[in-house]
C-alpha cells in the first residue's frame, strides 16, 4: 500500500491487504516467491528495519517493535504514539524515532538503550 517491500535475510517483507480487506504482514522467500509465513500480529501500517528490528507505525498511530525474523512475527513492544490516521513511514535518526499523522502532528521517541549509562 504505502510501503515498499524490504529485503532482509534472503526474504521480502511487506503488508498484504488483498484478502477480503484483511491485512497481514508477509515474509516471502526472495528466490522462489513462496510465502514463508503470514501474520496479523501487527495491524497494517508502514514500517522500517533498523538493527534487525521491525519498527511499525500502524494506521491508528500505534508503534510496534519486533525482531526481524524469517520464521515469525512477534511484537516485543507496543505503544500509542499518535492519535488519528497515520500513513507516513517512520524515520529513525540518532536513536530517535520520528512519527507523523495525517494532521501533521509529529512525535519523537528515544529508542536508545540507556541501561548501560
Amino acid at each position: 500500500m504505502f510501503n515498499n517491500a524490504i529485503y532482509h535475510d534472503h526474504c521480502l517483507f511487506g503488508f498484504n491487504e488483498r484478502r477480503s480487506g484483511k491485512s497481514e504482514f508477509v515474509c516471502l522467500d526472495a528466490a522462489t516467491g513462496e510465502a514463508r509465513w503470514t501474520s496479523t500480529e501487527v495491524p497494517i501500517g508502514t514500517f522500517i528495519l533498523a538493527d534487525a528490528f521491525w519498527i511499525f507505525l500502524t494506521r491508528t498511530g500505534e508503534v510496534a517493535l519486533a525482531p526481524a525474523s524469517v520464521t515469525e512475527l512477534k511484537a516485543t513492544a507496543r505503544f500509542k504514539a499518535l492519535e488519528g490516521k497515520c500513513y507516513a513511514t517512520p524515520a529513525l535518526a540518532g536513536g530517535r524515532l520520528f512519527v507523523r499523522n495525517n494532521a501533521g502532528e509529529i512525535a519523537a521517541f528515544d529508542l536508545r538503550d540507556t541501561s548501560n549509562q
